[in-house]
């Protein structure tokens, strides 16, 4: 049997980076997250070269690796956690899939397009052995492209594959960082010794490094070259990763992929499609219950016999915007980056009640007086739906849609068994289910929380896979279900809390979870876990909770089976939270409502505040991590942190809301569409049909801009925007025309010459706004690019008076005419033909492409009336306004 590499010793190996031991990403963590890099503001002038100096590309050679992410012993990226999250290398404003190492972001985009992911499919088919002869198909849906899963703005891609490429992705990122704790040198040879630069030397793990090995190598031979895979294994069949020295010796790919962390910003890492949150506490459960209802009442019938849980709200779920380490938790940070580094939540308003102990006198509307924080973890699912076909096409009920389908298959979701439940859950993350106590207390009855919990829910950016914690396996708090497990939970009551005496229900009241909700692997991860409050006033946060993940009674297994139980399909990036984790001591309740105990006692912070509920300015910081032997029967590799989770509380918007503008938004929130600006186009003289495509693709996209004339002296803008200063340059006029100029999201000035370049740039960046410039389904994309290129190649396209070959010109021009009939013959016997180009009932390229032909022709005295179909859609496009707009002003489409 193949073992996880989760369960791999650190002992074994470190890594030629240097991970200080408190960090919470080292090198067996491997967590998947979303960043970004804010432009940065604009440099000073740099200082003149000093003698003998050389300069390349803009930075003295002398110095050009000063910023480099150092090696060993220079460098704070842990190997135990390995998180991926979002960061933007091409366009640093923009996600870009990640992992961390230490206080680094490593962007797998890059890694993926330097090849270092691309066997993995085939080797992670062929190492594992399944019944069915299909998992050995390399190709079709469930084969794997990093190329193309890694150039995504979020994980949507990578959570779809199934956990074989999770743990081969994970355990290649391991290997590319890892290094030989007894001879690195060696190590890094034998493995450079049986590969070649495109090689893979990823296997999983669970072994000592130093254990008898037997090596066996695979090689395979294609068309690029030869990638050799070698693997270790231990004399006890246990496979080892070995170091993989492909990105410790790129020092450019190496400066490129690493970026400080506390230079990103952190995203959403998927889309989160659905959320649901259990109530999977049982000591979270029981302190409710006995404030509400007595401690002979404490659990409702049914808790003990299924998870409970209700549906919340995807679309306010955030993620802090900075990484704040755990240990600057207590620490002060400045007023004008204390809200990015934290992350915000605004105080809700919503309906509480003018008498809490008398409801039948009604509510008002005002800003919540109650509001809590709930301490939670949550996982993510990954991997295929679970569903099905059935109907006419038969049942496919192994979920693949397999099978014919005709009009009577229908698609339905299926329960999951457990073993399937572990093989979907991707990995966790903090989670903080803000809730406004008194508005859940008019509203809950009889439906559950609505508008009490909706407002805001705060998750920590990177995913911890399941994969990292499996070396933290215990046992939960309740150690066993059913057949007295109540009677073997010791709870530590406190003496002088007469209500929360005699919780804990006898033998006999135990009943043991039906077949389908049977967990063989039942039990929890040993995280720790805590809570902070820093007031606006402190500088320093005061820890309120200490509790562990163990403190769990119903599993995340169970909760994912009891999910899909009816045939609810579950889908990759559905988020699935625990519900509040409390310990059995008043120190370790999860929320602020245990621990004022309904609000009647106070909770000591340092300097002496007092709260019973959080106040405005209050920054609430979550923090999980495990560590050491970690609770289980195995010893764990070291620290696994999952980061923070935070975010700081801003006041109320006062009702009406007309007047209110918000201020949270910062310059990268900013869509792709507003991160251009200052467009200027230089153009020949506005007789150029060449020029004339690029004014109609921006006038599509109704992108703003200024005419310059090449021939002309011009105002040039100042490479810092922000100075408000121009400076007066004279543009060559032999610079190439049309050339569309404007200024990106980092401060550079960008220059674009060809009008198709042009068109390819406004389609991808102005995807949001005015005109499709290119069809959507992907053969009439490549059908239009095609005809459009055909256009293009009729005649040149000059503001000047050349020599043209009209016979040339004329014949292109007829054959023009015959591909564009032969587009409209069978939309016009389907009556659906529509007036442009192609057929379509909108201009796209090719009429873009088309239009100015045909004006340039008649220059030369070509009669267009000859070609009819060329016509007709040159009048479709006349009183079009995006060829009105742009046409010359002279002898153009009047």
């Amino acid at each position: 049997m193949r073992k996880s590499s989760s369960s791999m010793s650190s002992s074994s190996s470190s890594s030629w980076l240097d991970i200080p031991p408190e960090s919470d990403f080292g090198l067996f963590n491997v967590p998947f997250g979303v960043c970004s890099f804010p432009p940065p503001p604009p440099p000073p002038p740099p200082p003149p070269p000093p003698p003998n100096s050389v300069v390349i590309h803009g930075h003295e050679g002398h110095n050009m690796h000063d910023d480099s992410p150092p090696s060993h012993h220079d460098a704070s990226i842990s190997m135990a956690s390995s998180s991926h999250s979002l960061v933007t290398s091409l366009d640093p404003t923009s996600p870009r899939c990640c992992t961390a190492m230490g206080n680094y972001v490593v962007d797998l985009h890059l890694l993926a397009e330097a090849g270092l992911f691309d066997d993995l499919d085939h080797r992670h088919r062929n190492d594992h052995h399944h019944d069915n002869d299909d998992d050995d198909v390399e190709d079709g849906d469930d084969a794997f492209h990093p190329r193309i899963v890694f150039s995504m703005s979020n994980l949507d891609r990578f959570l779809g594959c199934d956990r074989r490429i999770w743990s081969a992705v994970r355990d290649r990122l391991i290997g590319l960082f890892m290094l030989d704790d007894d001879d690195g040198d060696s190590a890094v040879t034998t493995t450079a010794a049986t590969t070649t630069a495109a090689t893979s030397s990823i296997v999983t793990t669970d072994a000592v490094a130093t254990t008898a090995t037997a090596t066996t190598t695979t090689t395979t031979t294609a068309a690029t070259g030869t990638n050799s895979s070698t693997t270790t294994r231990t004399a006890d069949g246990d496979d080892v990763i070995v170091p993989d020295d492909r990105l410790r010796n790129n020092v450019p790919l190496r400066n490129a992929a690493l970026r400080p962390m506390s230079s990103a910003r952190q995203h959403l890492p998927c889309t989160i499609g659905d959320y649901t949150d259990f109530y999977s506490s049982r000591e979270h459960a029981t302190n409710v219950g006995i404030m509400f209802r007595g401690s002979k009442n404490a659990l409702q019938p049914n808790w003990l016999r299924a998870p409970i849980g209700y549906h919340g709200r995807s679309s306010s779920i955030d993620v802090p915007c900075r990484y704040v380490p755990p240990s600057s938790s207590s620490k002060n940070f400045s007023d004008d980056s204390d809200d990015i580094a934290f992350g915000a939540i605004r105080r809700p308003c919503g309906q509480v009640m003018i008498d809490p102990s008398d409801p039948n006198r009604g509510s008002v509307y005002a800003p919540t007086r109650s509001l809590d924080f709930e301490l939670e973890v949550a996982f993510v699912v990954g991997g295929k739906t679970n569903v099905e076909r059935v109907g006419g096409g038969g049942t496919d009920g192994d979920g693949s849609g397999g099978g014919s389908t005709n009009a009577t298959t229908s698609t339905i979701g299926r329960p999951m068994t457990s073993e399937e439940a572990r093989d979907r859950i991707f990995g966790y993350v903090l989670l903080n289910d803000w809730s406004a106590r008194d508005v859940q207390k008019w509203e809950y009855v009889p439906l559950g929380p609505f508008t009490s919990k909706n407002f805001a829910t705060t998750i920590s950016p990177w995913i911890i896979t399941s994969m990292a914690l499996e070396p933290y396996r215990c046992e939960t708090s309740a150690l066993m279900q059913g057949g007295g497990g109540g009677g073997k939970r010791k709870r530590k009551e406190e003496e002088e809390e007469e209500e929360e005496q005699d919780r804990s229900p006898s033998e006999e009241d135990e009943p043991t979870p039906l077949d389908y909700l049977v967990d063989p692997d039942y039990g929890s991860y040993d995280v720790n876990l805590s809570v902070s409050i820093r007031p606006s006033s402190s500088s320093t946060s005061t820890v309120v909770c200490r509790s562990n993940l163990r403190n769990m009674y119903w599993s995340s297994v169970q909760q994912l089976v009891h999910h899909s139980v009816t045939g609810c399909p579950i889908r990759a990036g559905d988020l699935l939270a625990s519900g509040t984790i409390s310990g059995t001591k008043r120190g370790s309740y999860g929320s602020m409502l245990e621990l004022s105990w309904g609000g009647t006692r106070d909770v000591e912070l340092d300097d002496g505040v007092k709260r019973r509920f959080l106040e405005d300015g209050d920054a609430v910081i979550m923090e999980g991590w495990c560590e050491g032997s970690g609770g289980g029967k195995r010893r764990g590799p070291g620290r696994v942190g999952f980061g923070t989770c935070s975010a700081r509380i801003l006041p109320a918007v006062p009702f009406p809301y007309g007047s209110f503008r918000g201020g949270l938004a910062m310059e990268e929130d900013r869509p792709p569409s507003q991160r251009y600006s200052q467009f200027r186009l230089r153009d020949a003289p506005p007789t150029s049909s060449f020029a004339w495509k690029a004014r109609i693709a921006l006038a599509a996209k109704g992108v703003p801009y200024k005419t310059i004339v090449s021939n002309s002296s011009l105002e040039d803008w100042n490479c810092d925007v922000s100075s408000k200063k121009t400076t007066k340059i004279q543009i060559p006029t032999q610079e190439t025309t049309p050339t569309l100029e404007f200024v990106d999201g980092m401060n550079n000035i960008v220059r674009i010459a060809r009008s198709n370049a042009m068109i390819d740039f406004l389609e991808s960046a102005f995807s949001d706004r005015g005109g499709n410039l290119l069809p959507l389904d992907p053969v009439a994309r490549a059908r239009s690019r095609e005809t459009a290129e055909a256009i293009d190649s009729i005649m040149p396209y000059s503001a000047e008076n050349i020599d043209v070959d009209r016979k040339a010109v004329e014949d292109g021009l007829s054959c023009l005419e015959s591909l564009l009939t032969a587009y409209h013959a069978p939309l016009l016997a389907s009556a659906v033909e529509g007036p442009f180009a192609i057929g379509t009932h909108g201009p796209n390229i090719v009429d873009i492409s088309l239009i100015p032909l045909l004006y340039n022709a008649r220059k030369y005295g070509i009669d267009s009336s000859l070609y009819p179909m060329l016509t007709s859609i040159e009048m479709a496009c006349k009183d079009h306004p995006w060829f009105r707009s742009a046409a010359p002003k002279m002898d153009g489409i009047k």
